[in-house]
């Protein structure tokens, strides 16, 4: 009974640690110190360095079971598809046209996941997208 009650409460601090840290966000700078950053366009204007990512759980690395919003950004999203290199790239371009850019360049985006810590059975996937938005 002792163990019964321990792998509960180790299996609800998991599907906690899930529901506070599956989100999309972004990261911001504006502040390129007077630089140009677009060579082949030497009138271009830098807007602001865009960081997006994307984090989820899923079940087996096939089922969603939580990500983050790429609609709503800084909410999650349940059993939906969000945490991949589509989505940051999404989030990315999003937030470029909103501040006013025209072009982004340099993107680069990175995909990790993993499911050893769960033995294979719960999966992390993030998704994080970067690149300078230009007018």
């Amino acid at each position: 009974m002792k163990k019964l009650k321990r792998v509960t409460l180790v299996a609800l601090a998991f599907f906690a640690a899930m529901l506070v840290s599956s989100c999309a966000t972004y990261q911001v700078s504006k502040d390129f110190r007077g630089q140009q950053v677009d060579s082949a366009n030497p009138g271009s204007i830098p807007v602001a360095y865009i960081h997006a990512k994307n984090y989820g759980y899923y079940l087996f690395n096939t089922y969603p079971i939580i990500s983050g919003d790429c609609e709503d950004v800084g909410r999650t999203s349940w059993f939906t598809d969000n945490a991949n290199p589509h989505n940051a790239v999404d989030l990315l371009t999003k937030k470029a046209k909103e501040l006013g850019a025209f072009k982004t360049i340099d993107v680069q985006t990175t995909h990790r996941e993993s499911g050893a810590y769960t033995f294979w059975i719960f999966w992390y996937r993030g998704t994080q997208s970067s690149g300078t938005a230009i007018k």
